[in-house]
């Protein structure tokens, strides 16, 4: 699978969350005044999904639209050349989800409850990445927004029937899956529970996973032992380093 086709999913999952603005009919600019510093959610997409980046008349143009908006603006690009203009890097991979699940084991202590209100689960994710007040209350409203616009689940992972994780799916199409949000709570860490669950998360649904992510340990260990192949890496790169 290509990384164009696991992107555009997940262009489609922020286009129902985040205003934009479309520059020469392809190229979409989200923002977000509320994080303008934040690059997931003020970056320009190639809605085209080559991913390549403007010339330089269409730069300055959405340059200048950031600017007016006091948002630091970014773009996203799979091109190799811009890689040492980024400020950040995600791996993106995907799971082809066979028919044939019978040779996965459920490890007995731990269980995958999907019944974690929107409230719980953003507040479990704020301590998994260690978010402030304030962020865990914006992260909880985009999700509310989420689980009316696409087909979202969002999930508690539990170890001896204690809170020890969550994760969520969420679905624009009905084609594909895309796992966010995935991530054990601090004190729980180091005992596999990431890799026993990420392995069993297939077990949820019948379509092919996707999913992206800027941990070492999730890209090297626990996305590959769990039968996740990796598609590529994307690059996001703030605007003025390309002008």
């Amino acid at each position: 699978m290509k990384i164009n086709d696991i992107i555009k999913e997940e262009y489609y999952i922020w286009n129902s969350v985040y205003q934009s603005k479309i520059f020469q009919d392809r190229f979409v600019a989200f923002n977000d005044s509320a994080y303008p510093d934040h690059h997931y959610w003020n970056t320009c997409f190639d809605s085209k999904f080559d991913f390549e980046v403007p010339n330089l008349k269409i730069l300055n143009e959405i340059n200048n639209h950031y600017n007016e908006i006091n948002i630091k603006g970014f773009i996203v690009t799979i091109d190799k050349k811009y890689k040492n203009l980024k400020l950040g890097t995600d791996k993106y991979f995907y799971y082809k989800n066979s028919t044939d699940k019978n040779n996965i084991k459920n490890n007995k202590m731990i269980s995958i409850e999907s019944y974690i209100s929107v409230e719980d689960f953003s507040k479990c994710v704020g301590i998994i990445f260690n978010f402030d007040g304030d962020f865990t209350s914006y992260f909880s409203n985009k999700m509310k927004i989420l689980s009316h616009s696409a087909r979202s689940k969002f999930y508690a992972i539990k170890y001896n029937g204690k809170l020890v994780g969550c994760f969520s799916l969420f679905s624009m199409n009905n084609t594909y899956d895309f796992l966010m949000n995935f991530g054990i709570l601090p004190e729980y860490r180091g005992n596999d529970i990431g890799y026993e669950t990420m392995k069993t998360i297939s077990l949820l649904t019948d379509l092919p996973i996707l999913t992206h992510t800027d941990s070492s340990k999730m890209m090297n260990s626990i996305l590959p032992k769990s039968g996740f192949q990796y598609a590529g890496e994307a690059y996001f790169i703030p605007i003025s380093n390309l002008i």
